[in-house]
């Protein structure tokens, strides 16, 4: 990615979701390499604080911290009204969740949080600052999805349903304004190394077949896709591999059984039937 052509386009600030932990925090690092001033979001006020001062020192870039819960409806408007005062010229909407476990065996309450977090607070951000970008002549909409989007994956059937709610939204988003400025890409990691990854109650992801990707080349990815205004990118040859079997091979419901014979062994027993 050409840093100083990012920069140019998306200066001077970039707003970032999900931004104290794992991917969201890898976006960060390599933001702030590119020399534009970041809003961080997050629900983690000291990670949050203490990785805005890095940033700030590290490359003598301006940061402002936003402690918010993006599972909440009023953290959306929050987002939007906590940075009116700058000129915001991109949005990486990065934060989500997960929990493994067939849909009947996850809490109806938790699987309507995440469904907020991993579906509609994209929704209400990506409309608030696409708005936002169209009235000002540009800007760049990076939505994190997910592999997990491209069939229905058992064990994460609610994620995996939001995930396909972003892809598409994105999709179509980048065909609508080619015309406008306004740039919009979706990034669909595979399984990646972070905390969330590794320290899991739910999952023993150490039973998983592929290794996971780290996340400097998913985010790299991921800047680079909006960069070059593409609907959507997967990282790592493996991902995209298996991503072009299933939709050239083996059809979703080939792919969605694949995957469960994947998902099913690492959920923790209680969490699935039979």
């Amino acid at each position: 990615m050409n840093r100083k052509k990012f920069a140019k386009r998306f200066g001077p600030w970039v707003v970032l979701t999900g931004a104290s932990a794992g991917i969201g925090e890898e976006f960060a690092h390599q933001l702030a390499r590119t020399g534009v001033n970041l809003v961080l979001v997050a629900r983690s006020g000291d990670k949050l604080d203490r990785l805005a001062a890095d940033l700030a020192s590290q490359h003598s870039i301006e940061t402002r911290t936003l402690i918010l819960d993006l599972s909440q409806p009023e953290a959306w408007e929050a987002v939007d009204l906590g940075t009116r005062d700058l000129d915001v010229g991109a949005l990486i909407s990065n934060a989500g969740a997960d929990h493994m476990g067939a849909f009947l065996k996850v809490p109806l309450a938790d699987l309507d949080q995440m469904f907020r977090l991993n579906a509609q607070s994209h929704l209400h951000l990506a409309h608030r600052f696409g708005t936002r970008f169209f009235e000002r002549g540009g800007g760049g909409i990076l939505l994190v999805g997910s592999t997990a989007s491209l069939q229905g994956t058992p064990y994460v059937g609610n994620y995996s349903g939001a995930k396909a709610y972003l892809l598409n939204l994105g999709q179509a988003i980048n065909h609508e304004m080619r015309r406008t400025g306004v740039q919009c890409c979706v990034v669909l990691p595979g399984p990646t190394d972070t905390a969330a990854f590794n320290e899991r109650p739910d999952v023993d992801f150490k039973k998983a077949p592929l290794p996971p990707m780290k996340t400097k080349p998913v985010v790299r990815a991921g800047l680079a896709g909006l960069l070059a205004n593409k609907p959507f990118v997967i990282p790592g040859a493996m991902n995209a591999t298996m991503a072009w079997m299933g939709r050239t091979i083996m059809g979703r419901n080939a792919s969605a059984g694949l995957w469960g014979s994947i998902t099913k062994p690492i959920t923790r027993e209680d969490l699935k039937f039979g």
